[in-house]
């Protein structure tokens, strides 16, 4: 059965490292988005929209969010509405004849990108380089 309700795949890098990714747009209970990255030297965790916590060996999860200055400032207030408006503020000043304040994404980057869903969706543990 497909569902684009539902994805989950293992990922190994070039240096051994396993990635376990799990996506679910049906489960209702929880703090919504959640996100968890835990290797030797630590774990990083995200919960809801805007708390991530990062934890060393040994310690206690620390929170390291950083402030959301629209954060109830659009209708709705969700992070896809907040991301709209500051994809719209930088195309703005690019259009300007400003600089984008990042690094952004390439046709190549997208293309990567789509190696890896195509590689995930065939099931067929395809090696990229």
């Amino acid at each position: 059965m497909t569902a684009d309700d539902f994805a989950s795949c293992v990922l190994q890098t070039a240096n051994d490292t396993v990635a376990t990714i799990t996506l679910s747009t049906v489960a209702h209970h929880g703090p919504g988005h959640l996100g968890q990255v835990t290797g030797s030297d630590g774990t990083l965790f995200l919960s809801g929209e805007t708390k991530l916590e990062l934890g060393k060996p040994g310690g206690p999860l620390e929170d390291i969010s950083a402030p959301d200055d629209l954060w109830e400032k659009t209708k709705p207030n969700n992070m896809w509405a907040r991301s709209f408006v500051r994809l719209l503020r930088e195309m703005v000043q690019v259009i300007s004849g400003g600089t984008p304040q990042g690094e952004p994404a390439t046709f190549r980057d997208g293309w990567q990108v789509q190696r890896v869903l195509d590689a995930i969706r065939g099931g067929r543990g395809v090696r990229l380089d």
